[in-house]
């Protein structure tokens, strides 16, 4: 029977072991998977400025600079509210639960990004949100597309 618990015992601390090297992983940067989101990231922000150019072509031209500025000073707005509230409540732990289902997060979680890391993925409850690429360029991503 010491033998069988024996080798129960190796096997949970092979699989523990396994699980640890996954986790290691995960939280591995990968240069190319940066280059890209920054890439991705930069093309997302050229479409504000396109934005404005398209509903600018809409308005007589008198109301053009208007327009482009109000997009502009939106642009500003909407980035620091995502900043200091919105990141947590789409990406941070539950805040709000009903029947089970996570419908937002907790604002204190990555409030003013205190918990968004740079140089390791984003984690959540000790999970990873998006491996690969730096948390804070993942933010930075999803915030363009709440600019937009």
């Amino acid at each position: 029977m010491s033998d069988a618990a024996a080798a129960a015992a190796a096997d949970a601390a092979g699989a523990a072991a396994a699980q640890q090297v996954s986790v290691q992983r995960s939280l591995v940067l990968d240069n190319g998977t940066t280059a890209f989101m920054f890439l991705a990231t930069s093309l997302v922000q050229v479409m504000t400025p396109g934005l404005c150019f398209f509903y600018s072509g809409m308005v007589s031209h008198v109301s053009t600079i208007g327009l482009i500025a109000q997009c502009f000073v939106c642009m500003g707005l909407v980035f620091s509210l995502w900043i200091f509230c919105v990141f947590s409540l789409t990406f941070g732990e539950a805040g709000v639960t009903v029947a089970g289902l996570e419908f937002l997060g907790n604002p204190t979680t990555y409030f003013a990004l205190r918990n968004v890391p740079i140089y390791q993925p984003l984690q959540r409850a000790g999970a990873v949100v998006a491996p690969g690429f730096p948390g804070m360029l993942f933010m930075a991503y999803q915030g363009m597309f709440a600019v937009i």
